[in-house]
C-alpha cells in the first residue's frame, strides 16, 4: 500500500447456478461499512463456472467493480478461485478476500477482518491470515477455523473452534468462506495452483502459510451467516453402501487423488491411516449404526 493511496482489496469468488443466493451474498459484500469514505479500493473477481440461471449477467450488472470470468463447469471451487486469483494478480492488490457467495456478511465484517489483521501486526505477528467465523441462522458455529485433532485420532478434519468475543483466536486450519490474506503471501504460496479442484485448497493454504512463518487466526465474534449443506450421502446410514461409496470418491467429497495429496502434504508418516479412516468409516457405517456406535468413528 502506497502512503496516501486507498487500500486495495481483491475479492475472489466462485459461483455456480444459484443466482438468488449469489446476489444476496454480493449485496452484503457491497454494503460493508468499511467501504464508506473511499479508504478502500475494492474489486471483485468472479469465476462463474458455467451457470445457466443468469448468475453471470446478474453479477455483471450489479456493480462496476465486479469482473466476471466465464467457466465451462469444470473448475469447481478451488479451480474457480484459482482463475479469479490469476485474473486479479496483475492489479497487485494489497490484500485478497476469499468469499463464499452463500455467506451473508454483517455490515461490519470487513472492518472486523481489517482491524484484526492490524491489531495482530501491531503485536508483532508476521503477515497473519485472518478468517471470519460464520454462524448458522440459529446462531450456532458454522465455519471459521480448526485445531488439529490429537495425533492418535487419525482424523483429517480437526476440531472446530468458535471465535472469541473480544480477541483473535489462533488456529491451525482456516475455512475460505471469509478469509483475509495479504497479496504477497497468497501469490507466494499460490494455493490454487491446480493441486486441488474443489475441497482442501483453503485447509492446505493455512498450513502452508504457517510453514512459511505466517500464522492463522479467527477474528473475534462472527462476521456473517452461513448456510450448511445437507449431510453428505456418504455420512448417512440410510443410504445404501454403493451410493455412499460413489459419493465419498466424488469431486465434491474425498476424491482420492486430491484427498491423498492433502494427507501426504500435511500428516507426514500418519498420512496413510488418516487417508483410510473416512473410507473405513463409510464402509462400516451401517453396521455401527445398528450397534449404536455410529458417532464413535467420526470423520
Amino acid at each position: 500500500m502506497t502512503i496516501g493511496q486507498p487500500l486495495s482489496i481483491a475479492v475472489l469468488v466462485t459461483t455456480f447456478n444459484r443466482v438468488d443466493v449469489t446476489e444476496r451474498g454480493l449485496r452484503s459484500l457491497l454494503a460493508q461499512d468499511a467501504l464508506e469514505g473511499g479508504e478502500i479500493d475494492l474489486s471483485i473477481w468472479i469465476l462463474d463456472d458455467g451457470s445457466h440461471d443468469g448468475t453471470a449477467s446478474m453479477a455483471r450488472a450489479l456493480d462496476p467493480r465486479i469482473t466476471v470470468l466465464d467457466g465451462d463447469g469444470s473448475s469447481y471451487w478451488a479451480g474457480g478461485m484459482g482463475r479469479a486469483q490469476r485474473a486479479a494478480m496483475p492489479t497487485r492488490p494489497d490484500l485478497y478476500l476469499w468469499f463464499n457467495d452463500d455467506v451473508v456478511l454483517d455490515s461490519t465484517a470487513l472492518r472486523t477482518l481489517l482491524d484484526t489483521r492490524a491489531s495482530l501486526l501491531a503485536q508483532g505477528v508476521h503477515d497473519p491470515v485472518v478468517s471470519g467465523a460464520t454462524r448458522t441462522v440459529e446462531g450456532e458455529l458454522y465455519t471459521g477455523g480448526l485445531r488439529h485433532a490429537p495425533a492418535s485420532s487419525f482424523r483429517f478434519n480437526g476440531i472446530r473452534l468458535a471465535p472469541l468475543d473480544d480477541s483473535a483466536r489462533p488456529c491451525d486450519v482456516v475455512h475460505g468462506n471469509a478469509l483475509l490474506v495479504s497479496g504477497p503471501l497468497l501469490e507466494e504460496i499460490d494455493p490454487f495452483d491446480g493441486r486441488f479442484r474443489h475441497a482442501f485448497g483453503d485447509w492446505d493454504f493455512g498450513q502452508r502459510a504457517s510453514e512459511r512463518g505466517s500464522s492463522c487466526w479467527i477474528a473475534p465474534g462472527y462476521v456473517g451467516i452461513g448456510f450448511p449443506n445437507p449431510l453428505a450421502p456418504y455420512k448417512r446410514s440410510d443410504v445404501a453402501l454403493p451410493a455412499r461409496l460413489r459419493d465419498i470418491v466424488s469431486i465434491k467429497q474425498l476424491k482420492p487423488r486430491y484427498y491423498w495429496r492433502y494427507c501426504a502434504r500435511n500428516f507426514g508418516i500418519r498420512a496413510p491411516l488418516v487417508f483410510l479412516r473416512p473410507f473405513i468409516a463409510t464402509v462400516t457405517l451401517g453396521a455401527r449404526t445398528k450397534l449404536g456406535v455410529a458417532g464413535r468413528f467420526g470423520r
